[in-house]
């Protein structure tokens, strides 16, 4: 009897004991929350979440570094998020999204988690250049320097080379005023194609400094987009004079990649202007300014479809290995174009100079 009343005694003790209110585990603390909002950095529509799939879908505006933008956030309750055991902190921390971004959602606790992905779309893969950008640069300018070939007057067909030569110095010194007029005024005002002595004779007449560099089409093509990043890394603009037959055009008129108008035989000389370059999926996009867009605009919008156009770097390639085996470099105003990875530019004298501009029949 003694032991019986030793154990219940003993038993009623423990249950006491063990449900103390102190001892109380809040289930709140192990609930595992859900994100209720989302946004990141320069995104150019709202954010979709997704709770069930555990997806965050953003959209990215025309961007030229994506390794470190801004995320805010808010949660369906108390917990904490973390990228590759890091925390994030709303309006603080940033994300890489040059690759594919994994996030982890935790419980108060620790012991609850949940992975979500953020998935993104951008203006670039709209533009048709692809999903995921490494690497990009963009002159600096103080305002838009692009002007269109078409109707700079009675040889706007064949105005390529005023055209460009006028936004280069545009580029270069934004104070010069005068147009692709002036400059066809200043040099065969009678008609006939420029030559690329002759653009580079008229940006040095206003002190802006050129330079030629070789490009041979011993170059393969991954030597040649390293040659063309070398010259714009160092601040260079970069005028290219190619066989246009030569590079691929785009049939879809929506996307902003490589040539929008129709060429119809070889010996179609055309100067371009290069002013940056984004490098997506692995391949090299040179944002261009071409002038060939008399009046063509992009539907919807008030932008001409010459005004940065980006050229897969291996198709400009192919329209220069048959024309004009070099580049011109343009330097801003002030400075001198120099060597650049022991590439020196070459002098005049040893230029076989080409022609920009079509046969009008």
């Amino acid at each position: 009897m003694p032991r019986i009343l030793l154990f219940t005694v003993t038993f009623f003790t423990l249950v006491l004991t063990g449900c103390k209110k102190d001892d109380v585990i809040d289930p709140s603390l192990s609930e595992l929350p859900a994100f209720v909002n989302f946004s990141i950095e320069s995104e150019t529509q709202a954010t979709v979440i997704n709770r069930n799939a555990k997806t965050v879908s953003v959209k990215l505006g025309n961007l030229e570094d994506w390794s470190a933008l801004k995320v805010n956030f808010d949660l369906s309750a108390s917990g904490q998020v973390f990228f590759k055991n890091e925390a994030l902190i709303s309006g603080t921390s940033t994300l890489d999204l040059s690759k594919q971004v994994e996030i982890e959602v935790k419980s108060p606790d620790g012991t609850q988690s949940t992975t979500w992905k953020i998935e993104h779309t951008s203006a670039l893969e709209n533009y048709g250049l692809g999903k995921w950008l490494t690497s990009a640069t963009s002159l600096p300018a103080s305002s838009n320097f692009y002007f269109d070939q078409g109707g700079t007057g009675a040889y706007q067909f064949i105005n390529c080379g005023p055209t460009v030569a006028t936004m280069a110095i545009k580029w270069s010194d934004p104070a010069f005023s005068l147009t692709p007029l002036d400059a066809r005024e200043a040099i065969l005002p009678e008609g006939g194609w420029w030559y690329t002595n002759n653009i580079a004779n008229y940006l040095n007449s206003y002190n802006i400094s050129t330079g030629y560099f070789g490009m041979p089409d011993t170059l393969s093509d991954e030597g040649y987009a390293k040659r063309i990043k070398a010259i714009m890394d160092n601040g260079y603009a970069v005028i290219f004079c190619l066989d246009m037959y030569y590079v691929a055009a785009e049939p879809d008129s929506a996307k902003r990649v490589n040539k929008f108008y129709r060429t119809n035989a070889a010996d179609w000389g055309h100067f371009i202007l290069g002013r940056g370059y984004k490098e997506v999926d692995g391949k090299l996009w040179i944002d261009i300014y071409d002038p060939y867009s008399l009046g063509a605009k992009y539907t919807g919008t008030n932008q001409l479809k010459g005004e940065s156009r980006y050229y897969d770097v291996a198709e400009l390639k192919k329209g220069a290995d048959i024309w004009w085996k070099y580049v011109m470099a343009v330097a801003p105003k002030g400075r001198t174009v120099s060597a650049i990875s022991a590439v020196r530019p070459q002098p005049d004298q040893l230029i076989f100079h080409q022609r920009g501009g079509i046969r009008v029949q």
